[in-house]
């Protein structure tokens, strides 16, 4: 806890010192995805590629990544990792590709997966695992192509060796000292030089070591002159390595020199204030810039003149961020988080500014109520960029962004604003080169409030018109109407003060044209609110168009009428809604004159009519279409019911029916016999003889079909009462057990290739019978019959089954028979039939 207090001491302090060198900061496109504890590595094309992370401490690792394109300055989403991750390690290999290995997944445990990115293709493919998981990795890229990966924390007491060739991890011998927050750089020579960090006794170190390629071994080399903790060396151009600040017990401000060749290490010069660096990146000028999580102002290392100076300040401060070189030598910084949520903002800072000072002369403005300008200068080195950011939508800058320094090392800022209509003091809160600026603006005393015309739309017909607008507006407000469409003009009152009016005055609109609109302003102390004035096109249909039919009466026989269409030349129409008995058979839809056709069927039944309808913009158009009565919806056949003895009879059926009304019988059962012609036209006679009923008593239902509807007639036949104990009765929700086989009972429903059984009971009116038939050994049928033998219902369990249902409301009260048999001719077996009612 007190080294954390200590820190924040240090970035308060850093904080104060706004004049001791600036860095521009222009925003660049913002990242897809908010991410902190992500990584960055520079594919061979200049872009960059942003892996992994997460949007906060405690949320789940990202598997998605993305690009950055400087030439574009905007990022875009790629294929996601195989494995999410976050603090990994990401590098890339000298082929091109990018290697991401280890980091903590989204279980929150450290692993041991790798896995390759091909620009190429744009996939990712997984490699060979590591031998040990890390939770917080770094990785370095070694002259000869391998990759060293190790711990940033105490899980690793070795590094592993990435072979891209082979496509496969080694161990290192151990290292000399476990440590965690360490630093790690790869020497001119191979070598890598581990130093500091904070071991697994709770204690901070100042120790090094380096491993050497030819060994693979770690071996103890000169100690720093301080423990030190979160550290970022550097190589440097003559082979050195630099290290500067990191913490102990409290931060530091001290940088010390590493010499390969000696083997030790030596003061290096003091930093301007105390730095605990999380990333350091090497401008394409060479110098060197640091970051620290919690400081908004950034740290510059000139290696040609060890000298140091601050350069920033960042938007503001942001941990578990990413810091990276671009093509054109500045540094990309995107993501990371203040406090815990991340975020997705990126900048880039121009080394054109680097480490040379960028001030304003002052950081807060006001500007008159009623608008005006406030400037501000900016100084710093020539041709240093910088922006205006955040401003609100009521304050410009001038010039516009992205602003830069001038070759006399100054650029002045205008900041603009119109009158402050808002009735209240306002305030912008916003960034100029990264410095926080107050801009306040009184309310107008004049015109507290902005002046509106009503209405907000006039809407004007074809044929133009005049009309008056009215202005509401405060009592000391002068106001001005301008800038109405060219179509428009005011006629009278086009300025005044407080509430007030204006007269306007549209002209007839042209006969080839369509409707027309634009906005006119009311404009007070610079700024104005607009209205809208719409007038009308000519009206594509002026007048109703006019349907005329060949004929409005189609015969019976059905057929064809032509409908012509009269319309203006610009008139679009449409065939609508038609009677059920039509329907279009060409030309639906035209614009002027045209034609269309309607074509009905021969009529079946009774005279029948209904309307048609036209229809377009502005218009809808009936038309009335009739057909002719069938001449033959009146025959009929009697007697429509015939009932026969059990032993037979003869007779006939007598049909009435206009001369051209053909008609035949049809559905004739087996047992019935004609002996005259079955068909004919006109009125007519069928003479018929039904032969003796040696079984129960049958029916049959007839039809007599041609020109005119259908009529039906009903035929029944009583039968030979069944032989003693051929039906047994059965009541309601007592279960029979049966057993189907053959027997001396005639043939039922279902025919004479049938076993059957029949069971009686007596029903009433109105009544819900349901009657149940199951087997195992055979697919059942049920039959019921009314008191006079007739079917009223049968079924054999559509559905696949094996068991046979019906439900049925009685008619009437009576005495019914149920017929138990099979699907399938000469089955035999057990069964249960049930009913109730």
């Amino acid at each position: 806890m007190q080294q954390f207090r200590l820190r924040h001491i240090a970035a308060a302090s850093l904080l104060a010192c706004a004049g001791m060198g600036v860095q521009a900061q222009v925003t660049t496109g913002a990242m897809t995805t908010p991410r902190m504890f992500h990584q960055a590595s520079t594919l061979a094309d200049g872009r960059i590629l942003v892996t992994g992370g997460t949007s906060s401490p405690s949320a789940a690792a990202l598997a998605s990544t993305e690009v950055y394109d400087p030439s574009t300055g905007s990022f875009m989403p790629m294929a996601p990792m195989l494995v999410a991750k976050r603090e990994h390690a990401a590098v890339a290999l000298k082929d091109g590709r990018v290697l991401a290995a280890g980091g903590m997944t989204s279980s929150s445990t450290g692993s041991s997966f790798a896995e390759i990115f091909d620009p190429a293709t744009g996939k990712w493919t997984a490699t060979a695992q590591m031998n040990t998981a890390y939770s917080r990795t770094m990785a370095r890229l070694l002259p000869d192509g391998r990759v060293m990966v190790a711990a940033r924390d105490t899980t690793g007491h070795h590094a592993e060796i990435f072979d891209p060739v082979k496509g496969s991890f080694s161990k290192s011998g151990n290292m000399v000292e476990t440590t965690s927050g360490h630093g790690m750089v790869v020497l001119a020579d191979g070598r890598v030089l581990k130093m500091g960090g904070y071991t697994w006794e709770g204690k901070f170190s100042r120790n090094a070591e380096i491993w050497d390629p030819a060994t693979n071994e770690w071996s103890a080399t000169g100690q720093m002159a301080a423990e030190r903790q979160d550290i970022q060396p550097v190589l440097l151009p003559d082979g050195k390595v630099l290290v500067a600040g990191g913490r102990n017990s409290m931060q530091l401000d001290t940088s010390e020199i590493f010499d390969p060749a000696t083997g030790e290490f030596s003061p290096g010069n003091v930093m301007p204030v105390a730095f605990s660096p999380d990333s350091s990146t090497v401008l394409g000028n060479g110098n060197i810039v640091f970051t620290d999580p919690i400081a908004r102002h950034l740290l510059q290392y000139q290696p040609a003149s060890a000298s140091w100076s601050l350069a920033g300040p960042k938007r503001g401060p942001a941990r578990e961020s990413i810091a990276t070189r671009l093509p054109d030598g500045s540094l990309l910084l995107a993501g990371g988080a203040e406090q815990n949520d991340a975020t997705s903002y990126a900048a880039v800072l121009d080394q054109a500014c680097a480490g040379q000072d960028l001030t304003l002369d002052v950081t807060s403005r006001k500007v008159y109520a009623d608008g005006g300008s406030a400037g501000i200068v900016v100084s710093g080195p020539a041709g240093c960029r910088f922006e205006a950011a955040n401003l609100p939508a009521w304050l410009a800058s001038d010039p516009a962004n992205t602003l830069s320094i001038t070759d006399k090392g100054t650029s002045a800022v205008g900041l603009t604003a119109g009158a402050n209509m808002s009735g209240a003091e306002r305030t912008a809160v916003f960034y100029l080169a990264n410095w926080r600026v107050e801009l306040t603006q009184e309310a107008s005393t004049s015109c507290p409030s902005m002046p509106y015309v009503s209405p907000y739309s006039i809407k004007v017909g074809y044929l133009g018109g005049t009309g008056t607008a009215y202005v509401t507006a405060p009592a000391t407000c002068s106001w001005s109407i301008g800038g109405l469409p060219s179509f428009a003009t005011v006629t009278s009152g086009a300025g005044g003060k407080g509430n007030g009016s204006f007269t306007w005055s549209v002209p007839t609109n042209s006969p080839n044209s369509t409707s027309r609109s634009g906005s006119g302003q009311v404009t007070a102390l610079g700024q104005s609110s607009s209205f809208t004035i719409t007038q009308d096109g000519p009206a594509q249909c002026p007048t109703t168009p006019k349907v005329s039919l060949s004929s409005s009466a189609f015969p019976a026989a059905g057929g064809t009428i032509t409908a012509t269409v009269n319309a203006a030349p610009s008139c679009p129409w449409n065939v609508g809604t038609l009677p059920p008995f039509a329907r279009l058979t060409a030309g639906g839809a035209g614009t002027g004159n045209g034609v269309f056709s309607i074509t009905a069927s021969a009529n079946p039944a009774a005279f029948r009519s209904g309307n048609g309808q036209l229809t377009g913009p502005g218009f809808t158009s009936s038309f009335y279409l009739s057909q002719s009565a069938n001449p033959c919806v009146n025959w009929s056949v009697n007697p429509a019911v015939v009932n026969t003895p059990v032993g037979g009879a003869t007779g006939s059926l007598t049909i009435t029916a206009p001369a051209s009304c053909s008609w035949r019988l049809a559905g004739l059962p087996s047992w019935l016999n004609l002996t005259s012609a079955g068909s004919g036209s006109g009125n007519g006679s069928i003479s018929y003889s039904i032969a003796a009923n040696s079984g129960y008593a049958r029916n049959a239902m007839l039809s007599m079909t041609g020109s005119g509807p259908t009529q039906s007639i009903r035929l029944n036949q009583e039968g030979v009462p069944p032989p003693a104990g051929c039906e047994t009765p059965i009541d309601s929700g007592v279960p029979a057990n049966g057993f189907l086989q053959a027997s001396g009972c005639p043939a039922g429903a279902r025919g004479a290739s049938y076993y059957t059984d029949r069971y009686s009971f007596t029903g009433v009116a109105g009544k819900l019978a349901t009657i149940t038939m199951s087997s195992a050994t055979f697919n059942a049928y049920l039959y019921l019959r009314d008191a006079g033998g007739n079917v009223l219902r049968s079924d054999d369990d559509g559905a696949g089954g094996t068991n046979s249902r019906i439900s049925y409301t009685l008619p009437t009260s009576g005495t019914y028979t149920i017929e138990a048999t099979s699907t399938a001719a000469y089955r035999s077996g057990a069964y249960v039939l049930s009913v109730s009612h």
